[in-house]
């Protein structure tokens, strides 16, 4: 059985309701941002990214199957289009192994 979950979103920079990573101008060039899909918000330092290259550790388990750790890394580069396949394949590379 698969499973999907969304790890991280980015933004169109234009977007004014898009919050910043704390330490960044509220309108700084236009970037994107990273953005942690979790169930609960984190704190803005932990949860908004700006661009760069960051590995997450998921612990994953269920009920009928012992936890496994797995790392994802991504990269975003701060380019944004309107063009979704062109963003997925040209602006965030997560590799899948």
């Amino acid at each position: 059985m698969w499973a999907f979950c969304d790890i991280v979103s980015l933004c169109d920079p234009a977007n004014p309701y898009q919050r910043r990573p704390t330490g960044t101008p509220a309108h700084p060039a236009p970037i994107t941002v990273g953005q942690l899909q979790l169930e609960f918000d984190l704190p803005d330092e932990w949860q908004l990214l700006a661009p760069g290259t960051y590995q997450l550790t998921l612990r994953i388990g269920a009920a009928n199957a012992a936890p496994i750790c797995k790392v994802v890394e991504f990269t975003h580069d701060g380019r944004w289009t309107q063009d979704d396949v062109a963003m997925r394949r040209d602006y965030l590379d997560v590799p899948l192994s």
